[in-house]
């Protein structure tokens, strides 16, 4: 056979390997937004994922909504958490082939579950979301820096300048100040405000924001220790009645379960990712039951947003690209009337709004 003729055949086999594996990514890709589309407890389909951007506005609605009550916040970051992962924390609703509910681990109904304890004792509601922005014309990669700044300034990345994490030899995706926080935002009005997370990176991101709030000596405070039980600590005091750190705006991450997915795998297949999720969950709860333990809770003096959500999901022992897996995320909150119904997507198909 000629050299040129094999050479050809060659080639000729190689685009097709490479468009058969292109395909069964594809379709893997798909099936997997359909499965977590198909679990009972979330209110939208996945046609409707909800931005992760939303947040934002469900935090201004909340505080603008004059109703006599001290207005609090609490917003709670799975960093690094798959929409699938819900399934080991509540029971999906969808049987596998034998008749058993989909989900991997020994109880998929936590009993100290933040989750469960929104949905079941607070009159809360689970949602689909999505972080890397809606269309080609604003995604973002589907990472740490971009999906928080977008949680955070109700906007992606080309408007708040993250689009990926930061770089700071280069000088890129720092936050601008043209759109701020709403924990700034709520500060420059005079309430008590933090971010915490132990990703020392996020310094870089939130630097100029940083910097304006120590000049401008807001009351606002970027925590950012050396780990997630430094912050859960933290946390704790900051929603304690009479805590020389308590805050009435708050927006913490736990890191947890992105380090195991990076350490091990983002699936539902890998127990140190399941219980990293697991173990935030029920970290989430302990802080939430100091919350409606407050003399200002239980008297109703205090009017309390609580929102869990994520900032992307991830794929193997990776995330950033625009796949479903790393783009699929959720809203779970105590206030279901704050999600409106034209925050649901138009058509998404799991890459993007059509």
């Amino acid at each position: 056979m000629k050299k040129g003729k094999l050479l050809f055949i060659i080639v000729g086999l190689c685009t097709l390997i490479a468009m058969m594996t292109l395909c069964l990514t594809g379709c893997n890709q798909g099936k997997y937004f359909e499965q977590v589309s198909s679990y009972t407890f979330w209110e939208n389909e996945g046609s409707e994922s909800i931005a992760q951007t939303h947040v934002y506005d469900m935090v201004k609605e909340h505080m603008e909504n004059e109703n006599g009550k001290v207005k609090k916040v609490l917003v709670l970051g799975f960093d690094g958490t798959r929409a699938e992962t819900m399934v080991n924390i509540r029971p999906s609703g969808v049987k596998d082939e034998n008749g058993n509910d989909i989900y991997s681990g020994d109880n998929p109904k936590a009993k100290f579950s933040a989750v469960n304890y929104i949905v079941d004792d607070l009159g809360g509601k689970m949602y689909l979301a999505y972080a890397g922005g809606s269309n080609k014309d604003n995604f973002q990669a589907t990472s740490t820096a971009p999906g928080w700044a977008a949680i955070t300034t109700g906007c992606w990345g080309v408007e708040n300048g993250v689009i990926d994490n930061p770089d700071a030899e280069k000088n890129t995706n720092i936050k601008n100040l043209k759109k701020k926080t709403f924990m700034l935002e709520y500060a420059e009005k005079g309430y008590n405000t933090t971010f915490m997370a132990s990703w020392s990176a996020h310094r870089i991101t939130y630097r100029e924001e940083i910097m304006y709030v120590d000049v401008a000596q807001k009351p606002m405070d970027y925590y950012i220790p050396e780990n997630d039980y430094l912050v859960h600590e933290r946390l704790l005091s900051c929603v304690t009645e009479g805590s020389a750190y308590e805050k009435d705006v708050i927006f913490c991450i736990y890191d947890w379960a992105d380090h195991n997915g990076h350490g091990s795998g983002f699936t539902n297949d890998n127990k140190n990712y399941v219980n990293a999720v697991r173990n935030n969950d029920n970290l989430m709860y302990e802080v939430i039951q100091q919350v409606v333990n407050r003399e200002g809770y239980k008297n109703e003096t205090e009017d309390w947003l609580i929102i869990l959500t994520a900032d992307h999901g991830g794929i193997k022992q990776w995330h950033g690209e625009q796949n479903p897996e790393c783009r699929t995320t959720f809203i779970i909150t105590n206030k279901p009337s704050l999600v409106k119904t034209e925050y649901y997507g138009k058509n998404y198909d799991g890459y993007e709004e059509n």
